[in-house]
């Protein structure tokens, strides 16, 4: 019973810690990707009012 229980609980340990990394990754790529494309915008914008 003790061993069932010690697996239950490294098992939720290892997916919270799993879900966390993958929610953490998402984030900053999304935060990446915005700050890309908020660049490229802006580049885009400055080359338009050089033309």
């Amino acid at each position: 019973a003790v061993a069932v229980a010690i697996v239950f609980a490294v098992a939720i340990v290892f997916a919270v810690a799993i879900v966390f990394a993958v929610a953490i990754v998402f984030a900053v790529a999304i935060v990446f990707a915005v700050a890309i494309v908020f660049a490229v915008a802006s580049v885009l914008g400055m080359v338009d009012r050089a033309l």
